[in-house]
Order: C-alpha cells, then structure tokens, then sequence
C-alpha cells in the first residue's frame, strides 16, 4: 500500500513572499454612498454614482440638441416643416405697376399639389385670394391702384393641415 506523504505532492511549493499586512476589519460602507440612495426605486437617484450619470447624459443631450439647432439655422431649415416634402416652387416672377394696374407674371412648380394661393392685399385689406395650385405659367392684373396705396403681392402654400408658407413677396406703395 502506497504511503501518502505531503511531500510527494508536485504542487508543493514552499515559497515565502514578502510580507503583507492585512486587516479584516475595512469598513467599506464608510466609503460607498450606496445606502444613501432613495428607497423608492423610481426615482433612480440618490447616489454619487446616479448623479453623475444623470449629469452626463443632460450634457451629452444638451449638447446634441444644440449642435443640431445651430446647423438647422446655418442651413435655413430651422423653420419647415419636416412632413412638407418637394413644396412648390415659384420662377421667372414679374410684378409691376404701371398707370394704377399691378402686372404679375410667374411660373409654379407644384408636383405634389400643395393648396397654394396668390394674394393681394391693399391698405391692409386682401383684395385678391386666387388659387394657383396647378402646375402652370399665370399672367395677370389687378387695376385700380393708385399712387397713394401700399401693399403687398404674395404667393403661399399650405398643407392643409398646420403649415402655411410665403414662397414668394412683392411690396409697393407707402408714399
């Protein structure tokens, strides 16, 4: 029968390192905020750690919102809307007034049939509200205007919902 003895083992190493110390004594709740916290769990706050999380994320947030903001108002887009897609267009625009009659001509582009209007208003009052929505050359006048009369001509587009926009403005008068 084969004698165990302690010494036969391979793992037996005799080493002595350096000597640490130790205690058993650390108190680790004096040193973590983790029993401050709230105890209701919804309000998720409460400790050092959660509180700077928190801080973070309202900074990385702030920050992004206020890059976008800033890049919406460099390209002009800070005030559409994002649902009106391809919205009409106005080209070759031409207003006058000659000998009391305003003369306008101009060309929409409206390939997804947006309401658009063309109005006139004089001394404050509209004058003139005409549909142009059709995708088409218009031409026309307006008499009866004097030299005394302010106003303004002016094309809009709405999406019938929440959005109205002036694609294009024509003021006179005020004398």
């Amino acid at each position: 029968m084969y004698n165990y003895n302690a010494m036969d083992e391979l793992n037996n190493f005799d080493v002595n390192n350096t000597k640490t110390t130790f205690s058993v004594n650390t108190n680790n709740i004096e040193t973590s905020d983790e029993l401050t916290a709230d105890p209701i769990y919804q309000n998720k706050m409460g400790t050092n750690y959660s509180k700077a999380k928190w801080a973070t994320r309202i900074i990385k947030f702030t920050g992004v919102a206020l890059i976008l903001t800033a890049a919406a108002i460099a390209t002009g887009n800070f005030v559409s809307n994002g649902f009106v897609l391809n919205p009409p267009t106005v080209s070759a625009a031409k207003v006058s007034i000659e000998e009391g009659t305003l003369n306008y001509h101009f060309v929409i582009k409206n390939a997804k049939n947006y309401k658009t209007y063309m109005v006139i208003v004089l001394n404050g009052s509209n004058v003139l509200k005409e549909d142009v929505s059709e995708s088409k050359t218009y031409d026309g006048t307006y008499p009866g205007i004097s030299d005394t009369d302010s106003g303004r001509f002016y094309i809009q587009f709405t999406n019938s919902f929440d959005y109205v926009k002036t694609i294009f403005e024509y003021k006179f008068g005020g004398k």
